[in-house]
């Protein structure tokens, strides 16, 4: 442990003492294992909920898995050279990285590097979506 964590916690110390000593009554320590108490309660519960619920029906929370649309349109329209659509090669990183963590020579740091590429072409994937307001199709009266 860092000098400067030691050092965090020691001027802390009073904090953390009367986090811990509300969390003691009832069963504060069953629902919550983090320290930091959430900003808007009713949004994190509502988050839980929603993940309780996607869980149960078996859907992935952390993967982009939108139903297939047409993707090959939108990347055209964006002026993209040919080649495999955003969900084409999402799809291929998703099974490439499943592949290699199965793998015996799964390095860390090379399973960081696919996941940083997964992560950039689900943002143009998720950039190729995005609601177009309805104030562009309204002409001003």
């Amino acid at each position: 442990m860092g000098e400067a964590t030691i050092t965090d916690i020691k001027n802390n110390r009073h904090a953390i003492m009367d986090f811990a000593s509300k969390m003691d009554s009832g069963d504060g320590i069953k629902r919550r294992k983090v320290m930091k108490v959430a900003k808007y309660p009713n949004l994190d519960k509502a988050m839980e909920m929603w993940f309780i619920q996607k869980r149960s029906l078996n859907k992935p929370i952390s993967s982009l898995q939108n139903e297939e649309s047409d993707d090959s349109s939108s990347d055209e329209s964006m002026g993209t050279p040919k080649g495999p659509t955003s969900a084409e090669a999402f799809a291929a990183f998703e099974t490439g990285l499943e592949w290699f963590e199965k793998q015996a020579e799964c390095c860390p740091t090379q399973l960081l590097l696919l996941k940083r590429l997964r992560d950039l072409v689900a943002e143009k994937r998720v950039a190729a979506h995005r609601q177009i307001k309805i104030d562009n199709f309204v002409k001003n009266i």
